[in-house]
């Protein structure tokens, strides 16, 4: 079978404690690794979302149970920022009146086109979480879903794959030990790193301490955690792939030095391949140039300084030319703005505090062999958003005898359509 992917969402509903559900079905493969992130409080599966606090999580299982969850949370009308991560959990919603966990959801099994989730916690009101599921590797592919200690500093080596990977997807937030509350900030990274060794990230993080946000995107790192105070407190390098694992290099900034906790989902014979984007002022379709076809997507952007002094913003979302996902909020201050499409993979709202209303929308509009068309649907301020795009595509696995990846630099042509 062919590597295939699916972007879809569910809702967490409010089933008690123990109850199993299959909030993942009518897939046409059998699921090996799932991607998660979620946000806005819904009470459909359609776009929308609306002023006041926000709430998110990000995380990811696989088919053997491994699994790990991020959670973050801050409050509009005060300075409160919370932040909880797990291994024993895939969705967590943390209250951002209070930080307490008003939420949880678990592995239970995967089946063919199926994927069940068992609550752990009741919720209280209906979350939405929307996926990128993939399937179909090649023989002798192989997956992992874990999570790891980053080290302080230096080089660190990771072998709880105990494969050689082809690609990565790293998750972080500022955490130190597992379902312990960080009642001073919300801290996210997601980060890629493609078969030749290019990377990607982007997050954002709010302190509870001063009530001030920073965000990252760039491309020289696969892991880049700030405290919302101090930036790039901790950043990680991809220095190339092990036969068990992975090696990374981290520099510490400032900040703390705590054991931050990473996830990773580590994948052979799939490639999730890094191209830069920056859209167009308008409305029109930019084209980016791909090396293989793909057949999902996750894509982040960040609204920064660069383009407003006072107001930070972060999307994430996927897609599979299908279907596409999108959850972005921003932040002004100690208000927040949050914002769901089924019609995008970024999507932000207006500035808080304004009228709640988009602002800003894309989506991928085809995709072959050479080049991806990224069609901007909504542009009220003609501005240019910085995203990073992550095409995810076949890869021959590599045999027990290749030693490490060839690592080449290729250039991305972008052009107007």
């Amino acid at each position: 079978m062919a590597l295939q992917a699916k972007v879809g969402s569910f809702l967490s509903g409010t089933s008690a404690s123990g109850t199993v559900t299959a909030f993942i079905s009518g897939l046409a493969f059998t699921p090996q690794v799932v991607l998660l992130f979620g946000g806005t409080l819904r009470t459909s599966d359609a776009s929308g979302g609306g002023e006041g606090d926000c709430e998110m999580w990000h995380g990811a299982i696989d088919a053997n149970g491994n699994q790990f969850c991020f959670a973050n949370a801050m409050d509009d009308a005060n300075a409160e920022a919370y932040s909880l991560c797990s291994d024993g959990n895939c969705v967590m919603f943390i209250d951002a009146d209070d930080g307490s966990l008003d939420g949880a959801l678990t592995f239970d099994s995967i089946a063919t086109g199926t994927v069940n989730l068992r609550v752990t916690r009741q919720f209280t009101g209906n979350r939405v979480t929307f996926y990128l599921a993939i399937g179909g590797l090649p023989e002798g592919g192989d997956f992992k879903v874990g999570t790891f200690d980053a080290a302080p500093s230096g080089t660190q080596t990771v072998t709880g794959p105990g494969f050689q990977p082809q690609s990565l997807c790293l998750m972080a937030s500022w955490e130190s030990a597992f379902d312990t509350l960080d009642t001073e900030r919300m801290s996210v990274s997601i980060g890629f790193v493609e078969s030749d060794g290019s990377q990607g990230c982007s997050g954002i993080a709010r302190s509870a301490t001063n009530d001030s946000v920073m965000t990252a995107l760039q491309t020289d790192a696969c892991v880049n955690i700030q405290t919302g105070i101090t930036a790039n407190v901790r950043v990680a390098t991809f220095a190339g792939f092990a036969p068990e694992g992975f090696t990374l290099n981290w520099a510490h900034g400032g900040g703390g030095a705590n054991t931050m906790k990473v996830g990773y989902v580590a994948l052979s014979g799939a490639d999730f391949e890094v191209v830069e984007y920056t859209s167009p002022t308008n409305t029109s379709t930019t084209s980016v140039a791909v090396k293989a076809t793909p057949v999902g997507m996750a894509g982040f952007s960040n609204y920064d300084s660069t383009q407003d002094a006072d107001t930070r913003a972060f999307s994430a979302g996927f897609s599979d030319i299908t279907d596409d996902r999108a959850h972005g909020f921003r932040s002004n201050g100690g208000e927040t703005q949050e914002y769901y499409r089924v019609d995008a993979f970024v999507a932000y709202a207006r500035t808080p505090g304004g009228t709640y209303d988009v602002r800003f929308t894309a989506e991928v509009d085809a995709w072959d062999a050479d080049s991806a068309d990224i069609d901007v649907l909504v542009n009220d301020d003609g501005t240019a958003f910085p995203a990073l795009l992550f095409f995810l595509s076949e890869a021959v696995p590599p045999t027990p005898s290749v030693a490490g990846q060839n690592f080449r630099y290729i250039p991305v042509m972008a052009g107007m359509g």
